[in-house]
């Protein structure tokens, strides 16, 4: 049983780390990056060219996580986790251009 604890434990932690723990790259943002909570108000959004709830232009020097990326390119909309200036993070969509 002693033997077993250790394993058990690092399973237990491994499970509970959430995506995109430590061993991610956080990243900071260039300013002007659109983010929404959800990914079809971020194209509505896009489009509408106005204020939508849960919708925002980033500003620079915003700490993020990319959750998913299905684009090799680094471009278009990717998921993220957006840490806020005051504790916590955002989970959402954000549109990337690389520049």
């Amino acid at each position: 049983m002693r033997r077993a604890l250790p394993l058990l434990i690092c399973c237990i932690v491994g499970c509970i780390t959430p995506v995109g723990g430590a061993d991610a790259e956080q990243l900071r943002t260039k300013g002007n990056e659109l983010f929404c909570l959800n990914g079809q108000d971020l194209l509505s959004f896009v489009v509408a060219k106005s204020d939508m709830p849960g919708c925002r232009v980033l500003h620079r020097g915003l700490a993020y996580t990319v959750l998913e990326n299905s684009n090799p390119e680094g471009r278009g909309i990717i998921k993220v986790r957006l840490r806020r200036l005051r504790g916590g993070s955002d989970d959402g969509y954000m549109m990337i251009n690389a520049d």
